[in-house]
């Protein structure tokens, strides 16, 4: 690979015209990418925007927005640079090119909790790249719906279009997004309750892994994404010392790839495991860590959960000052939102909180909200929790028989 890069650097250099130049900076800007020399690679996509204008090689321009939206950690910039490329790829007639923008764009929005965008968005590039029979592109829409629907709640869709996208990958021998599309299923069933179904996917998932070429890049980000997944179902069978061990393995994978965002999401992981452990100063310092990235990137979905997390710990030290705090901040984050699950998980805890500060009336108000939003988009554990706060609540209020009943229904 470090061939490569100097033969393309010789060839930048003595390009006989610009559109040459052109040609050789994009590949050096793939090369330096897979290099994981993300500085050097940010510099050339920095001068090939600067030659090519939007009237003057535009694909080459589109194709380094593209690329340089990545170096963005505030969503705003980044999909103005989307918007800017997808403008370009209306303008010269590409619709190829604008559904790579559109898919790109929708991940943000993903994370975001802005599900109707990015659904829309996501469909579109996926009918494109069918329509011009693109396999290996259709397999990236494909791969962020079956993520969307996971994240806004509705699992089923979630296996259906992982189910897609493992059928596809295998027809057309596209083995890394056949490894993809296990991954999704194995998220999916681990979100559904059934830890043997997501664990056997996971190892359906390394075993075609193992398989791949280790060539570049990727194959250490889909490594360190596979090691995430193993950490965190380890830590909710309660083998917290063995999901420590894969946490902090993906952790060293998504540092030597250079991905922030991804080894913050370790971080917060490294919390749960301490605050499962009952180190709660060691969770309470990792979760705070999360939190003050999420405030430096502008990841208010994130930061809304993970704030939510910090007020469970809080109210679990008995500090309900600081929890209320933590508590109010991430509901009016969550409640911008379309993550109609996280909304319910947040009134759930805002009901419990009231209970601690001895507003029965007010929690069982707050509880009745969280059980429209739990009955409709909460999975199992949402809600054994829900009934459990609502046996907290009914004793409280001396309400003996339904808080009982409360108690069997969690069960």
């Amino acid at each position: 690979m470090s061939n490569a890069k100097r033969a393309l650097e010789q060839a930048v250099e003595h390009a006989p015209d610009v559109s040459k130049r052109l040609h050789a900076l994009t590949l050096l800007a793939e090369t330096l990418y897979n290099l994981n020399e993300k500085d050097e690679q940010r510099l050339v996509l920095e001068r090939i925007l600067s030659i090519a204008s939007g009237q003057d090689y535009p694909e080459f321009r589109i194709h380094a927005l593209y690329e340089s939206a990545a170096f963005v950690q505030n969503m705003q910039q980044a999909h103005a640079l989307y918007d800017e490329a997808m403008t370009l790829a209306q303008q010269i007639g590409s619709p190829r090119l604008f559904a790579m923008g559109a898919n790109y764009k929708a991940v943000g929005l993903v994370r975001d909790a802005k599900f109707d965008q990015a659904f829309d968005l996501l469909n579109q590039a996926r009918t494109t790249f069918e329509q011009l029979n693109a396999w290996r592109d259709l397999m990236y829409p494909l791969h962020n719906l079956s993520w969307a629907y996971q994240r806004a709640g509705d699992l089923p869709s979630a296996l259906k279009h992982a189910t897609t996208q493992r059928l596809v990958a295998e027809r057309y021998r596209l083995h890394d997004h056949q490894v993809l599309g296990l991954y999704n299923f194995a998220i999916a069933y681990s979100e559904l309750g059934l830890p043997g179904e997501a664990e056997r996917f996971l190892d359906l998932a390394i075993h075609a892994f193992d398989a791949l070429p280790n060539h570049s890049n990727l194959s250490t980000v889909m490594s360190g994404y596979l090691l995430m997944e193993r950490a965190e179902n380890l830590w909710e069978q309660g083998a917290f010392s063995s999901a420590k061990d894969f946490s902090e393995q993906a952790k060293r994978q998504f540092e030597a790839t250079g991905y922030p965002g991804r080894v913050i999401d370790a971080v917060f992981v490294e919390g749960e495991i301490a605050m499962s452990q009952n180190d709660l100063a060691s969770a309470r310092a990792k979760f705070n860590e999360v939190i003050r990235y999420d405030r430096e990137n502008n990841r208010n979905r994130s930061l809304g959960m993970h704030l939510l997390r910090l007020a469970e710990l809080e109210i679990q030290a008995g500090q309900y000052i600081a929890a209320s705090r933590a508590q109010a901040e991430a509901l009016e984050l969550l409640s911008t939102t379309q993550d109609y699950r996280a909304v319910a998980a947040a009134l759930s805890q805002a009901s419990e909180l009231l209970f601690h500060f001895g507003a029965y009336e007010d929690a069982k108000t707050v509880l009745q909200q969280a059980q429209i939003y739990t009955d409709r988009y909460g999975q199992a554990l949402d809600k054994a929790r829900l009934h459990y706060r609502t046996a907290l609540i009914n004793d409280a209020r001396g309400q003996r028989s339904q808080a009982l009943a409360a108690i069997r229904d969690a069960k």
